[in-house]
């Protein structure tokens, strides 16, 4: 659509990029937040020990960030794998090809 009222190309591949990283970026932050503070709502009440009791320590929310980070970057990795291919095809077709879709 944005081709087709006169926006460079290159300018469409821009916005789409920014639009899709800000979404992914922040669904990722959205979801590590809330898996977060879930896991330390929940964990501690739903453990108990081998007598059907809460184990003795109590037990401790362990969170191993490095594994959590590395995770986030693969998320990441494939956003910038797969954003290219899809900014490729977007480049080849036609202005009008989009917006006359419905018109067969």
């Amino acid at each position: 659509m944005l081709r087709a009222l006169g926006v460079h190309p290159r300018q469409v591949a821009g916005m789409l990029a920014v639009e899709q990283a800000f979404l992914v970026l922040l669904g990722l932050a959205g979801g590590t937040l809330l898996g977060f503070v879930m896991a330390r709502l929940v964990v501690p009440h739903i453990v108990i020990g081998v007598q059907a009791a809460p184990p003795y320590p109590p037990a401790d929310l362990v969170v191993r960030w490095p594994l959590v980070l590395a995770m986030l970057a693969g998320a990441v990795a494939i956003l910038g794998l797969v954003l290219p291919p899809v900014l490729r095809a977007l480049g080849r077709g036609e202005p009008g090809t989009g917006l006359r879709a419905g018109e067969e």
